[in-house]
């Protein structure tokens, strides 16, 4: 579609979506907002974005959900999106919550840096374990119970699994010579147990909501349920 005093392929205002390098996600669900919604007089389109994201660099692909959220017919216009899990919360209840606890973790569902950042975590419900940086001195003033929670959260526990493994750790650091080291090692031991739990969540997921693979190409995308 060319206007008068457009270059050929530029889009008219107020039909082109905003632009970004990459794919677009496939879209999971979408509604029509009626005006009022957030303060907008106008109606809003709003959709849930989510897939198996393949970036050639990466190991493999991952998973992610997004929104975004528009003025109806007018995808310039209002526009807002992202990773907000509690906008889409908000419109569609606990529909997506097994896609938000997953997002960014790989396609067989271990956390994004499962090592790394858990032990960042739970460092900080360490009292720092001895860590230079750790959860509980980034800025944020949280406690040693914020940064159990957040552990938990990050590796798709429960709080008291978390509160059992801390424990644990606690116990190494005191009997090993190794120290923190070996409550770090102990940590990693426990994590790589969750990976069969982790990559059956990832394929409950992927079945239930039927996502498939986007992005650059990858050999294994058949593998996919679809």
């Amino acid at each position: 579609m060319t206007r008068k005093g457009m270059l050929p392929g530029q889009e008219p205002y107020g039909v082109a979506s905003p632009t970004w390098a990459g794919p677009r996600e496939p879209v999971l669900a979408a509604r029509r907002l009626p005006a009022g919604t957030d303060g907008y007089r106008v109606p809003l389109s709003f959709r849930v974005l989510g897939g198996l994201h393949n970036i050639r660099s990466n190991h493999a692909p991952y998973f992610t959900l997004t929104y975004e959220q528009h003025r109806a017919e007018l995808p310039a216009q209002c526009w807002s999106g992202g990773a907000g899990h509690e906008q889409i919360a908000r419109h569609y209840g606990e529909r997506f919550a097994d896609l938000a606890a997953l997002h960014l973790s790989d396609i067989d569902g271990v956390p994004m840096h499962a090592d790394g950042n858990g032990w960042y975590w739970l460092a900080g419900a360490l009292d720092g374990a001895g860590e230079r940086f750790h959860g509980g001195n980034n800025g944020q003033r949280l406690t040693e119970a914020d940064c159990l929670r957040m552990f938990a959260r990050h590796c798709r526990i429960t709080l008291t699994e978390a509160e059992a493994l801390r424990a644990e750790c606690l116990a190494e650091k005191a009997a090993n010579p190794d120290g923190w080291q070996a409550a770090r090692a102990t940590m990693a031991l426990r994590l790589d147990d969750m990976r069969p739990r982790w990559k059956a969540e990832a394929a409950a997921a992927i079945a239930r909501h039927g996502l498939r693979v986007f992005g650059d190409p990858w050999p294994d995308a058949e593998a996919v349920t679809l």
